[in-house]
């Protein structure tokens, strides 16, 4: 698939620019789940400051999506642990829900539940497949579009239209896995 092949050259060039912080922080003793926990709380509180505090949220957000890009170089070059990918997964989905809470929220928009809803969905196959079936992430696009916000206030009407295509997006490619793997022969 091609968005693994992006996602793989984003982390070669990850692991290259974080190393050298990555090495520091395995010295200092903090493993890849306590960074994806920190990172967490950085999430929930740029999700906090969205829409009433722009220059916080963005402070925040940076800070989440930076633990997050490191957690997984600190993992690599540490000693993994065996659920820490499903860590790494709760932390960024659990962010991009509340995201998408958060704007509807602000926008009152009943479609954002349908989108929430499409998004579960996807989220609960990827992780009852043991994350296996293909998803497509989009919590960073998410956070980038929302920076936004102040001068485009349609910002979080495209924040949530991006999630919903997205989430369409890994249902059908994960109709289209499970269609693939399984033998349907009699």
């Amino acid at each position: 698939m091609r968005e693994q092949k992006l996602l793989e050259r984003l982390r070669v060039l990850r692991s290259k620019y974080l190393e050298n912080t990555a090495r520091f922080l395995l010295k200092a003793g903090l493993t890849a789940n306590w960074i994806t926990l920190l990172s967490f709380f950085c999430g929930i509180i740029a999700a906090y400051f969205l829409f009433t505090d722009h220059l916080l949220f963005m402070l925040f957000a940076a800070l989440h999506l930076l633990g997050d890009g490191i957690d997984g170089v600190v993992a690599r070059l540490g000693r993994p642990d065996p659920k820490g990918k499903y860590y790494d997964h709760l932390n960024d989905h659990s962010i991009s829900l509340i995201l998408l809470l958060k704007i509807f929220i602000y926008l009152e928009d009943y479609y954002v539940l349908l989108v929430i809803a499409m998004f579960l969905i996807s989220q609960a196959v990827y992780l009852f497949s043991r994350l296996t079936y293909p998803v497509l992430l989009f919590r960073s696009m998410i956070m980038i579009i929302l920076a936004f916000f102040p001068v485009f206030a349609s910002s979080p009407v495209a924040a949530y239209l991006l999630a919903g295509i997205c989430s369409v997006y890994s249902l059908i490619s994960q109709l289209n896995y499970f269609l693939k793997t399984r033998s349907f022969s009699s």
